[in-house]
């Protein structure tokens, strides 16, 4: 990662943060949930463009979300999804998790492994 895109995504940290926060309290609230569908805000579309190196535009009539797979308590995954806009996200638990399996590939489940392997040393 550049210098530069350091600084950007720096400056979008505290958004993104913000963001990630109502996923934590999410799953906090509905314990029985480990995945949800949501809106992506403009601070993650910037962030998803700096690391992926490319900014990729979406149609008028389409929007970007993010499937969310909570991997441990304030741990969560999250993948992009491309879909029409002003989607109705309210999914239950059972279509949720199929969204993000369908997007879910070796790189993800990778980090996923990765991110339960840390959440459990901290819990020690």
């Amino acid at each position: 990662m550049t210098p530069n895109q350091r600084r950007q995504l720096q400056k979008l940290a505290d958004r993104v943060d913000r963001v990630s926060e109502s996923d934590r309290r999410f799953f906090e609230r509905f314990p029985h949930r480990q995945h949800r569908v949501r809106r992506a805000s403009q601070a993650e579309i910037e962030a998803i463009a700096i690391l992926s190196g490319e900014k990729k535009t979406v149609a008028a009539d389409r929007q970007v979300y993010l499937a969310v797979k909570s991997i441990a308590p304030g741990a969560q995954l999250r993948l992009v999804i491309i879909g029409p806009r002003n989607l109705d996200t309210d999914f239950p638990e059972f279509f949720a998790q199929e969204l993000y399996e369908l997007l879910n590939n070796d790189q993800a489940r990778e980090i996923e492994a990765q991110m339960r392997m840390r959440a459990a040393g901290c819990a020690k």
